[in-house]
């Protein structure tokens, strides 16, 4: 069905363990109108209940996006060419949201 997003996923050197297993299902509802409707809808619940609770909520500091659920502002959720499926590396990453 969704050739194009396991074409790309395939291609990078880092990919999401459901993803690389073909369990879309993990994340997504497979019989919403919207092949990308994610499940709980609320992308915070989705990461921290379902696989990366013990990650986000045992820091001494919490940064916004974490805080706020907004996982993919900083990670890419089928796979990246980068470590820990980052959309980008260094302060590259820093920069997409704090100008300089």
């Amino acid at each position: 069905c969704h050739e194009d997003v396991v074409k790309k996923g395939a291609a990078v050197a880092y990919r999401h363990v459901p993803f690389a297993q073909g369990n879309c299902k993990a994340c997504h509802l497979p019989h919403a109108s919207n092949y990308a409707a994610l499940k709980p809808v609320d992308t915070k619940q989705l990461c921290l209940a379902t696989c990366h609770s013990d990650r986000a909520l045992n820091m001494d500091f919490s940064h916004t996006p974490v805080a706020r659920g907004q996982c993919t502002s900083c990670h890419r959720p089928h796979g990246s060419e980068n470590p820990r499926m980052l959309i980008a590396r260094g302060t590259s990453l820093c920069l997409t949201c704090h100008p300089k």
